[in-house]
């Protein structure tokens, strides 16, 4: 009479084939990693399964090919200036920005309001005001850049 092979088999059957334990199987089943089905409150998987597992467990350990995990969520990135720079940066350079030009105009209004015949200030040109600014943008953002 020919012995029928079970289609599945349970983890702890399955610790027979492999050197982990059934606790582990269990846990990289729930995990998604080990193709596995819950029947009722118990894990079981198929022999081709755990073999497949194994195959890139073994690829993984040894190297061979640097795998990402299989659920790591990944951006695509078209190679654009976020390439070159976080989002984290950017917003920070362009908070930093914002503060430079507003302390711009604070700084044109303090001058304006302040200037009289009786006191006397030194007035900035609003040009060399801009060049400055200007200036300071861009080595801001060379600076930016150096950091990548």
């Amino acid at each position: 009479m020919k012995k029928i092979e079970p289609i599945y088999i349970s983890l702890e059957e399955a610790t027979h084939y492999c050197n982990y334990s059934q606790e582990y199987l269990s846990l990289r089943a729930r995990q998604k990693k080990l193709k596995a089905i819950k029947f009722g409150r118990n894990w079981v998987t198929k022999k081709e399964w755990l073999k497949e597992y194994l195959k890139k467990v073994e690829i993984y350990k040894n190297k061979k090919i640097i795998l990402p995990p299989e659920n790591l969520p990944i951006e695509k990135n078209n190679g654009g200036f976020t390439s070159i720079i976080s989002r984290h940066q950017l917003k920070l350079a362009l908070f930093l920005g914002l503060i430079i030009i507003g302390l711009f105009f604070v700084g044109r209004s303090i001058l304006k309001n302040f200037s009289s015949d009786r006191v006397f200030l030194a007035l900035i040109n609003t040009q060399d005001v801009l060049k400055m600014t200007i200036d300071t943008f861009k080595e801001f953002g060379q600076w930016l850049i150096s950091l990548f």
